[in-house]
């Protein structure tokens, strides 16, 4: 049975348009329609929200044509699921394969998208305290590109929002030194641009943890010295940029502009004549030492015993402090040994 489509159009505000009353200033047009069941089995197809993830969580929607009644999801991981739209959490790091089967009363189709998802948990970042929003967008205001380091992206402007990178995209950076950061603003509005580099990794970004503000200026450039005293882990860099005069801080909301979030990862500084454990964890310096030698065990906060023995077993000293004297010793090759987390470990150190 044919059926009757109509379409109308009318200038803005003259009212809901009605399928049954005359438009003022527009028109209506009517088509014919025919209907004709469709009797085709699924055509698969799907997509997801991120092919790289940090966190593994990952949202599948599926964009199968022909009107599939079933879903099953072969995650590549062992695990499954028959939503249509489900959202799936990766516990191990990795690349996987998805395969999603889908069926009608017509038939069924199978697809599978090889190394699909790729999972790296070692660059997680745990999240802020909050992640500011966009009140009130306009005039071309926001982030456009953020350069520091090995980072150079792109993005779009404030129309989209707080947008986090900070998976995908992590300055390598290290203690003690100085990097520029450059943000490029979009449109052509001068704007307040600052940032903070987490350095506690609280989520809070102190007054402290500021390494830029520029008031009032356009594409700013900050250089950034990376202090010493810093985590070796993924930490967050928060880039917050606003029409000028609204002295946002890191956990405010943004009137017309936006805030960015990037990783950064912080290799911390080797001290030279250096002796490691296997796992590089525990650091003696300088080895060799001649007044005094410290001992160091990377991210462990609990009580180290040392004693320092000679090389036929008598005990020179018992300690707990992180730095021994050496100064009274004579020169030769002693053996340190460490004690900690239930751990007992032996190494060389040298007197010269």
């Amino acid at each position: 049975t044919p059926l009757r489509l109509r379409i109308m159009a009318d200038i803005s505000f003259a009212g809901s348009l009605d399928p049954c009353t005359d438009p003022i200033y527009g028109q209506a047009e009517d088509y014919t329609v025919y209907l004709v069941e469709n009797n085709q089995s699924p055509s698969n197809a799907f997509e997801c929200n991120e092919n790289y993830s940090c966190d593994g969580i990952i949202q599948f929607n599926d964009l199968t044509e022909n009107f599939p009644v079933s879903w099953y999801w072969d995650f590549g991981d062992g695990n499954s699921s028959v939503l249509q739209n489900p959202i799936h959490t990766y516990s191990n790091s990795g690349v996987f394969d998805i395969t999603l089967i889908t069926s009608n009363s017509f038939g069924s189709d199978t697809v599978t998208y090889n190394q699909f998802i790729e999972v790296d948990t070692t660059n997680f970042i745990s999240s802020s305290a909050y992640n500011p929003v966009t009140l009130n967008y306009c005039c071309q205001y926001g982030i456009e590109r953020v350069i520091f380091e090995n980072i150079n992206h792109l993005s779009m402007n404030a129309e989209e929002g707080y947008m986090d990178f900070s998976c995908e995209n992590q300055a390598n950076l290290d203690q003690n030194n100085n990097y520029t950061l450059k943000v490029y603003n979009s449109g052509l509005n001068n704007q307040d641009t600052k940032a903070w580099i987490d350095y506690n990794s609280n989520g809070v970004f102190e007054s402290s943890e500021m390494v830029m503000e520029k008031l009032n200026s356009y594409d700013p450039t900050q250089i950034v010295q990376i202090p010493s005293n810093t985590s070796n882990e993924p930490i967050r860099l928060r880039i917050s940029s606003d029409e000028v005069g609204n002295n946002n801080g890191p956990l405010d909301d943004v009137v017309r502009g936006q805030v960015e979030d990037y990783g950064v990862l912080i290799n911390q500084q080797i001290p030279n004549s250096i002796t490691q454990n296997k796992n590089g964890k525990v650091l003696i310096y300088p080895n060799p030492a001649r007044e005094k030698v410290n001992i160091e065990i990377i991210n462990f906060g609990g009580e180290i015993k040392k004693e320092l023995y000679d090389l036929i077993g008598n005990l020179i000293t018992k300690t707990n402090k992180t730095t021994i004297d050496l100064q009274y010793l004579s020169k030769g090759v002693y053996l340190l040994e460490l004690e900690y987390n239930n751990t007992i470990e032996q190494l060389k150190l040298i007197i010269e």
